[in-house]
């Protein structure tokens, strides 16, 4: 259940309302909110588990007055249960005249963004030394070509070494 629990003990949910007394336990009061209902907080919806029990890892989340943005990751079994790491493969959203927009994620094995897609399908490369952890260019393909866009030299060690 989606839901953000306010101080005068009232959870507000995208399809329901529903009563804690005051050891914390629901009551069976439940009807549907008004449809253009306006909410002030921003709302997260947290994946779960394997055991059941909710994740520290994002799912989706809504801003007021905005779509909610969704999360998906690497090795998920199903979109409600968390992958094989917290690092989104993509994120995407629905924009309000109803296109999507989704935005693609590939790391190194270090968990470093390697190669960003945004939702226009532009792809931004990130090179990183041998490492595989300092960065040294930042591309963006363009066409069939590839560009610079940003490039930073490895400082040399001590005794020369870069």
């Amino acid at each position: 259940m989606t839901g953000v629990l306010l101080q005068t003990g009232i959870l507000l949910c995208s399809d329901l309302r529903a009563r804690f007394n005051v050891n914390g336990n629901r009551s069976a009061v439940r009807f549907p909110l008004p449809v253009k209902a306006t909410f002030k907080a921003k709302v997260f919806h947290w994946l779960h588990a394997a055991s059941g029990d909710a994740s520290g890892i994002l799912e989706s989340e809504k801003a007021p007055l905005e779509n909610r943005v969704w999360y998906s990751y690497y090795g998920q079994a199903s979109t409600v249960i968390e992958g094989t790491n917290g690092r989104p493969k993509q994120i995407a959203r629905v924009l309000d005249d109803g296109t999507g927009q989704i935005t693609t994620f590939e790391y190194n094995w270090l968990g470093k963004v390697t190669k960003l897609t945004d939702p226009t399908n532009r792809q931004t490369l990130f090179v990183y030394d041998t490492n595989l952890i300092d960065l040294l260019q930042v591309r963006q393909a363009v066409g069939s070509t590839n560009e610079l866009v940003s490039s930073r030299c490895r400082a040399a060690s001590a005794d020369g070494d870069f």
